[in-house]
């Protein structure tokens, strides 16, 4: 009986698959196609895909629903990784596409193939032909469809970003240039949509470092749109926010304060108070009292956006990483360490749980995590996680040596200021391995890594060897630097050009937290080193491995007034500075130094002056 059931329904099994029609079956597998994309599973939706090729190529079926298909397997084989095949495809689709008789929906789904076969030539480093195709993308786009048709225009859109992406911004600002001179010649020089050409100007312009022309533009769409919709109109939201945010790189904080309080009005005005547009807003302004040095409204503002980003979002999304990146680090710095270390565990948590988890960025979190529980006096606990970090990388191998030295070198400092000096040793050796290894054998960084492992073995009371690394370590930076290194006294260079001068106040500002850390621990290593030197050793070591370089007083006299947190780390180094000084050094020689360390900075302001 059981044998008789199971070829009955074994029959009928048959017979549906028999009586199941090409057609039907080719729409069951693009719904089949679909859910296994969504699930990310591109291998077997491939696989479907060219079943379903196979099955509309059998049934005869139009030229563009096979085109559709063929495109569509292009576009997952890229996304894999299979360049060829996903070539071949596209190649296959461009071939019916262009002997079809052309339409709208023809013309669309050719312009994508071009782009999709553009997007292959670029990942082949093949730029002249992903040019090329881009180019005829934008001419089918464009001459087929209208120059304003919303096919074309993202069109433009996606070859401006390519352009951006592959670092030829000077090539997504010519085709920015040439529709704006399109639409002020068709619609007039006060049309919004000029306006909105303007805003993509100066979107690139910002990224090439062109503030004050990025700045024209800007102001420019200002006027146009707040003559045609009065200063308080939703569509201005935008405009405030990249003005605002171009004031605040520039330094000119008022100016931000008033357009970021100004878009605060209209936010709340549109959404209410506890929207998390608003919540982004008030991320924004945060961010910028920070800057003034406004903490008590900075604080406030933190609080509430992150209230609001939780409550209306989820503890884990993307926006609510983004207000706990900053407002973690704002923590760190106004010495708020609990809250501090709740927030970097929050977002040690919400990486953790990623399906895929930023390696970098959680080696970033922990050694951030680490640094705060050294100025918490839990050294111990900061141990533990710099050796997680160190653990991320030697397993998944998924950030580059840069990471692990970064580490390393807490690390070691950090054993050294335990007391555990052979461990410091071992991970001191293995981070000069390594920068010889990526670096070569002269660079700086090399001689810094001979550097430290010299102190460490003063520290392991083996003066010999720390001599001969220590010799090392001055003979790389003979050969490495200039025969004249720069010095503040004698003032600052010719003043740069603006791009130069605004990349280099970015790159400044993200350094200052790393010298802030770097410093707490050199801090605390020389108070622990200099118990065991008499008085002339100590003030030997501080000449030779100064706390405060030449080069940091005069990049706070030439950018400080635009860095905020520059002066403070200068501040804050200089009076460490001074306090070693004058635990190290004899009243007379206290008297002297301090006199000339003034006469020195009084000679870099007269410079400047």
């Amino acid at each position: 009986m059981n044998k008789y059931l199971c070829l009955l329904l074994a029959g009928f099994c048959f017979i549906s698959c028999v009586e199941e029609k090409p057609r039907d079956r080719a729409n069951r597998l693009k719904q089949n196609i679909i859910t296994l994309q969504n699930e990310r599973n591109f291998t077997a939706a491939i696989d479907s895909a060219r079943v379903a090729l196979g099955v509309l190529q059998g049934l005869q079926a139009d030229n563009l629903e096979i085109s559709g298909m063929l495109c569509h397997l292009g576009t997952m084989c890229y996304s894999i990784g299979s360049l060829n095949e996903a070539e071949a495809y596209f190649n296959q689709a461009r071939g019916l596409l262009e002997q079809m008789q052309r339409f709208d929906e023809a013309n669309q789904l050719l312009a994508t193939v071009l782009d999709g076969l553009a997007l292959i030539y670029e990942s082949m480093r093949d730029v002249v032909r992903a040019d090329d195709l881009h180019q005829q993308a934008r001419t089918v786009r464009e001459e087929q469809l209208g120059f304003d048709h919303p096919e074309a225009k993202a069109g433009r859109e996606s070859l401006a970003k390519s352009f951006r992406e592959r670092g030829e911004p000077d090539k997504a600002l010519r085709l920015r240039e040439e529709e704006l001179a399109r639409h002020e010649q068709a619609l007039g020089k006060d049309h919004p949509i000029v306006a909105d050409d303007l805003q993509n100007l100066a979107d690139i312009l910002i990224a090439m470092g062109s503030y004050d022309q990025a700045e024209s533009y800007l102001k420019r769409a200002l006027r146009i749109l707040e003559k045609k919709f009065g200063a308080y109109h939703s569509t201005l939201a935008k405009l405030y926010n990249d003005l605002a945010l171009l004031y605040q790189r520039k330094g000119e904080f008022p100016d931000a304060d008033t357009l970021f309080t100004r878009l605060r009005t209209i936010r709340e005005r549109d959404f209410g108070n506890d929207h998390p547009v608003v919540a982004t807003v008030q991320h924004n302004l945060a961010v910028l009292y920070e800057k003034m040095g406004d903490y008590h409204r900075a604080d406030s503002l933190y609080r509430r956006a992150q209230r609001i980003k939780e409550e209306k979002l989820n503890r884990v999304h993307p926006e609510v990483y983004a207000i706990l990146s900053d407002f973690s680090k704002f923590c760190d710095k106004i010495a708020s360490y609990p809250k501090a270390e709740s927030l970097y565990l929050q977002m040690l948590t919400i990486r953790q749980q990623e399906l895929r988890p930023k390696h970098k960025e959680l080696i970033s979190i922990l050694n951030d995590l680490a640094a705060l529980y050294i100025k918490m006096g839990l050294l111990p606990e900061a141990e533990k996680r710099y050796l997680e970090a160190r653990g991320i990388y030697e397993l998944e191998r998924q950030s580059n040596y840069e990471d692990m030295v970064t580490t390393s070198n807490h690390l070691a400092a950090l054993y050294n200021v335990m007391g555990n000096h052979s461990e410091a040793k071992k991970i001191y050796k293995q981070v000069l391995d390594s920068l010889k290894k990526n670096l070569g054998p002269d660079h700086l960084e090399v001689a810094n890594a001979f550097a430290n492992l010299s102190r460490t073995y003063s520290l392991l009371r083996a003066p010999g060897d720390a001599t001969r690394l220590e010799r090392e370590a001055q003979a790389i930076r003979k050969r490495s630097l200039p025969p004249t290194r720069p010095n503040f006294v004698l003032g600052p260079p010719p003043t740069t050009s603006r791009p130069t001068r605004t990349r280099l106040i970015q790159i400044l500002d993200s350094l200052v937290t790393e010298r802030r850390r770097e410093a707490d621990l050199r801090f605390h290593f020389y108070r622990r080193l200099f118990p065991h030197l008499s008085e002339e050793q100590q003030l030997i070591y501080i000449q030779e491995n100064p706390l405060l370089p030449d080069l940091w007083p005069w990049l706070c006299f030439e950018y400080g007034s635009q860095l905020p947190s520059l002066r403070g780390l200068i501040a804050y180094m200089s009076l460490n500075s001074k306090g070693l000084m004058l635990e190290a050094l004899t009243h007379q020689a206290k008297e002297s130094n301090i006199v000339n360390q003034i006469a020195q900075l009084q000679t870099g302001l007269s410079k400047m002056q």
